[in-house]
């Protein structure tokens, strides 16, 4: 039986039988935005495909209620063989499911779904994945069984790429990540309030290099820059996974005021895409904070803290600084980045997002010749 509050008679209406059926695997239903706004780009290009959706999530009812499509409790064994079993076509991703950094069982959860699927005769689209880190021998096997099983791979970066090339043997498509292709009203100028200030973006979250002295000098550098300003600054703390993110940002805020600077502003996720649009510059960790800044058109300054942030920025002649690093930031240097800012051409990326879109027309074109088949 299905956990969504949506009833099967009005999935039925949504979902005529006849419709070839698409199993979503990803890490969705934990809040976290920027695997949100996957599944929003993911289920808006399959909406206009006309095909049944299911998705597998943390929280089917919320998921079910959002997007207004089937969700089913991402552990639950029994749920997931079944919907598989009827399944013409599992899509694993996007995102960064295959990576060991936060432990190693997501690799494990992903693969061994790839894996079932391919068991059951279901074929798999790896779809817009960045893959890697990937430190443990059984974590690296589990990926390369994946990959090998999956019917079309494709990766959102180079160094995805050379991964996959190395365990699999095979050369995936290089596309972008999806998000690229998220509809956004732009950048909104002087939307944040009557004051002409200068607001900065911050989007920060836990991991091993960020430490408590690091972000101790994060804020130094950061009373540096108010106090060296022309106007009055504001820092607009952007969560993205809110029970992850929350406590970094509150302590940040804290340390801000302690030392009098009380110049920060809470920003409630809900808001989090459309304050981006209307912030001066970006300090982003988060790599979905840069992207949807650089869709704005938002000027950005990467913290890099994972090879996906580093991609990110030097593939468009940007700069960062590694978390580890962040005593060495200087106002001075930052400032004078900001003025003689880049503009980058992020028109090549989002068509290269469009390239996924390839793959899954075609595995969708064979699931249709399935589902007649069948009939």
């Amino acid at each position: 039986m299905m956990n969504s509050p949506v009833s099967e008679k009005a999935m039925t209406a949504i979902y005529p039988d006849s419709q070839p059926h698409v199993v979503i695997s990803g890490y969705y239903g934990f809040d976290n935005l920027g695997d949100e706004l996957i599944l929003q780009v993911l289920l808006q290009e399959l909406k206009r495909r006309q095909v049944q959706i299911t998705v597998l999530s943390g929280q089917p009812e919320k998921t079910a209620l959002t997007y207004g499509v089937r969700a089913l409790d991402r552990k639950n064994v029994i749920d997931i063989l079944d919907c598989l079993s009827q399944a013409t076509l599992l899509i694993s991703g996007g995102g960064g499911l295959f990576q060991d950094v936060s432990g190693p069982l997501s690799p494990f959860y992903y693969g061994g779904l790839i894996l079932i699927a391919k068991f059951l005769k279901v074929p798999v689209l790896f779809w817009s994945q960045g893959v890697g880190p990937l430190t443990g021998a059984f974590t690296r096997l589990i990926t390369q069984l994946a990959l090998q099983a999956a019917d079309q791979v494709s990766v959102r970066d180079k160094q995805s790429a050379q991964i996959v090339r190395r365990l699999a043997g095979k050369m995936p498509t290089i596309c972008a990540d999806p998000v690229w292709l998220l509809e956004t009203d732009g950048r909104k100028i002087n939307q944040l309030g009557a004051t002409k200030a200068f607001y900065i973006g911050l989007s920060l979250r836990p991991c091993k290099d960020l430490t408590s002295d690091g972000l101790d000098a994060f804020v130094q550098f950061c009373l540096r820059w108010v106090s060296d300003s022309s106007k009055p600054v504001r820092f607009l703390l952007l969560p993205f996974q809110n029970n992850q993110d929350e406590p970094l940002l509150k302590s940040f805020q804290a340390k801000m005021k302690a030392a009098g600077g009380d110049v920060c502003d809470w920003v409630d996720p809900a808001e989090v895409v459309t304050t981006i649009g209307q912030c001066d510059f970006l300090f982003g960790m988060r790599y979905h904070s840069l992207l949807l800044a650089l869709l704005m058109g938002v000027p950005v300054y990467g913290l890099i803290y994972d090879p996906k942030v580093q991609s990110l920025i030097s593939s468009l002649g940007l700069q960062g600084c590694e978390v580890k690093n962040l005593e060495y930031l200087d106002e001075a240097v930052i400032h004078r980045y900001y003025q003689q800012y880049p503009s980058p051409d992020i028109a090549l990326l989002k068509e290269q997002a469009k390239i996924s879109l390839e793959g899954l027309d075609a595995l969708l074109d064979q699931a249709v010749q399935h589902t007649v088949f069948q009939k």
